[in-house]
């Protein structure tokens, strides 16, 4: 197998061959191909892929669900017209605060309601 693993969602006629030929010019194995997104839980509990591209036409991705699934994973959400795309991603961070006290604290949780 390849280096990044890859599973397509909804990538049919012309936007389907250009990314299909664009990661065939590249380190990428392309474990699985579906029509929609319907067996994209299962698929990817199963090929464990490093990345979703995924064509979502007017509406956005259940991004969020997948990615509490397999927070690993990236997804590439192509436009419909695949003229732009974006990067999902889950990205856990911990960040150390130092020292707690009250007015750290209440800082804190003010600014993550930002």
């Amino acid at each position: 197998m390849r280096g990044t693993r890859a599973v397509l969602v909804g990538l049919h006629g012309i936007i389907g061959e250009i990314v299909r030929s664009a990661l065939q010019e590249r380190d990428v194995g392309i474990v699985g191909d579906l029509r929609d997104e319907t067996d994209l839980d299962a698929t990817l509990a199963r090929v464990h892929a490093d990345c979703v591209i995924w064509r979502i036409g007017r509406k956005d991705p259940a991004a969020a669900e997948v990615l509490a699934h397999h927070p690993q994973l990236k997804i590439i959400a192509l436009e419909d017209d695949g003229k732009r795309a974006f990067l999902c991603e889950l990205r856990p961070r911990r960040l150390p605060l130092g020292e707690l006290s009250p007015g750290l604290l209440a800082k804190v949780v003010e600014a993550a309601g930002r």
